[in-house]
């Protein structure tokens, strides 16, 4: 194991954090930004405000240079100009031991770490020796496996952060590691029952995975109602300790203000059984409940309301993109998630008491429903028999249905007029008859599979009387059978015997 050292000594140099990327490694904004916050470069507030203007001078005096816009998330990524970099550093006359930074490299060698308080690995053999190594920074305040490199790393053992008592920025996302050792990170919804008291206090947090409410003192949701800091993925759990009075006194801006929240879980216990004055009363508090504008996705888990509250569907949530509704008891879903002018992803899956979606989710005529929208999954829904009253121009963009475990569901009869449709897959649909009500399926569809539906096989399998409105399909597999391979290996049959 080799190590490259770079120093940077001086407070305005602490910040060449980015040397510790390799000259070909391809990294974001916010990754650098984060490492600055973490290791307290960026002072105690507006530390966003202050890396991002760090990071601006960086690209200004092309320190950094933009190496790509990645066309999957549309993100800037960067890289370190280390032809400049070099320069700077073989400049520095003094040297500080704080501000040492190294990379371990793959190259057999012994390294003592331990004045080092900045590291990455850089390596594709990590072992137990590199372990080894790290254990002896033991003033080591960042650490990264950068991606990539460390590819190959699974599993880390569990003293390593024993030894590492000073660690302030840890980056593991170069990495396969599924499960952190139990000497750092911890699961909040597996691990605690309730939230340590006086959370609320940290109103500088960034961070935060979950927040379990609880009806104890200085455990219950007002709590959060000044930590606006907050950012990125949230979770607001046990939501059914939540009363009416305190979301309406206290909570009508406690989600609306964090507007650094883009991906956002409401959740509720799964397991209570609830009166009809709680539901009534849920119902309510959950109407206080509103998401800042910035939101870009949603979940709601095991709501037991009958009714979910109407400004989930408010054309307001301009950004919203994605929403998720998994195992809530609604029997109907009267939210107008077709004005959503941005939703690209609908996943609505257990809901084992929606008996129809009817015209109630879709834009108020005259306005086409779900304009931007492209993947719909449904699925495990015993009760739905129908989606209906489909106007024709909605789903304009609509890629992919999948529809899953939906035993009474009798008709689609707006799947030919969608233009835009790549992949339909449909499965345990028992009663499902027909996928059409004209002469063929959408002529966009390049992938059908069907599984499970014994009527529609019986109607769509080569030779049956709905084969004229798939034949143009180019992949068709019925119950898990290639049905175009087993037409042209039928083909090649009927040309030998011939």
């Amino acid at each position: 194991m080799r190590m490259k050292t770079i120093v940077s000594p001086g407070r305005e140099l602490t910040k060449l954090h980015y040397c510790l990327f390799p000259d070909d490694y391809e990294f974001e904004r916010e990754t650098l930004v984060q490492l600055w916050m973490a290791v307290g470069f960026l002072g105690d507030i507006h530390m966003e405000d202050a890396g991002n203007l760090r990071f601006d001078a960086l690209l200004e005096g092309q320190y950094i240079l933009l190496a790509r816009i990645d066309i999957l998330t549309g993100k800037n990524k960067y890289k370190v100009n280390y032809d400049k970099v070099t320069n700077l550093l073989n400049g520095i006359q003094t040297l500080q031991n704080k501000d040492l930074r190294a990379m371990l490299e793959d190259e057999d060698a012994s390294v003592v770490g331990s004045k080092f308080w900045h590291v990455s690995v850089v390596s594709n053999h990590i072992d137990q020796a590199t372990f080894e190594t790290l254990k002896t920074f033991n003033e080591l305040r960042t650490l990264l496996f950068v991606r990539n490199y460390g590819s190959s790393l699974k599993q880390i053992p569990s003293d390593l952060f024993l030894a590492l008592k000073s660690i302030q920025a840890l980056d593991l996302s170069g990495s396969h590691i599924t499960k952190l050792p139990s000497s750092i990170d911890f699961d909040v919804l597996g691990q605690l029952t309730c939230m340590p008291k006086g959370m609320g206090a940290l109103t500088e947090l960034r961070i935060l995975s979950t927040f379990i409410v609880d009806l104890g003192e200085g455990c219950s949701i007002r709590e959060l109602q000044h930590m606006n800091n907050l950012k990125g993925s949230f979770c607001i759990s046990r939501l059914e300790n939540v009363t009416q009075r305190e979301a309406q006194e206290a909570t009508l801006s406690t989600l609306s203000d964090k507007k650094y929240l883009t991906q956002l879980q409401l959740r509720w216990n799964d397991f209570k059984l609830y009166s009809v004055q709680d539901l009534h009363c849920m119902y309510w508090s959950t109407h206080y409940l509103k998401p800042n504008l910035c939101l870009e996705e949603l979940q709601v888990l095991y709501y037991p309301g009958l009714n979910l509250p109407a400004l989930m569907g408010s054309p307001e949530y301009e950004r919203l993109v994605s929403i998720t509704l998994l195992k809530c008891a609604i029997k109907e879903l009267r939210i107008r998630l077709g004005e959503l002018p941005n939703l690209k992803y609908l996943k609505i899956t257990l809901m084992y008491k929606l008996t129809d979606i009817n015209r109630l989710v879709h834009a108020k005529d005259g306005i086409v429903s779900f304009p931007k929208f492209e993947t719909l999954l449904i699925d495990g829904m015993p009760q739905l028999d129908s989606w209906i009253r489909v106007t024709y121009g909605d789903f304009p963009l609509l890629f992919e249905l999948i529809v899953r475990q939906c035993p009474k569901l009798s008709v689609l009869l707006f799947l030919p007029h969608l233009p835009s449709l790549r992949h339909l897959e449909i499965s345990h649909c028992k009663v499902l008859k027909s996928l059409s009500d004209g002469p063929t399926l959408s002529t966009s569809l390049e992938t059908l599979v069907i599984d499970a539906c014994p009527l529609l096989k019986k109607r769509y399998m080569r030779g049956g009387e709905g084969w004229f409105e798939i034949e143009h399909i180019p992949d068709i597999t019925i119950e898990l059978k290639n049905v175009r391979s087993t037409q042209e290996d039928g083909a090649d049959d009927d040309t030998s015997s011939a």
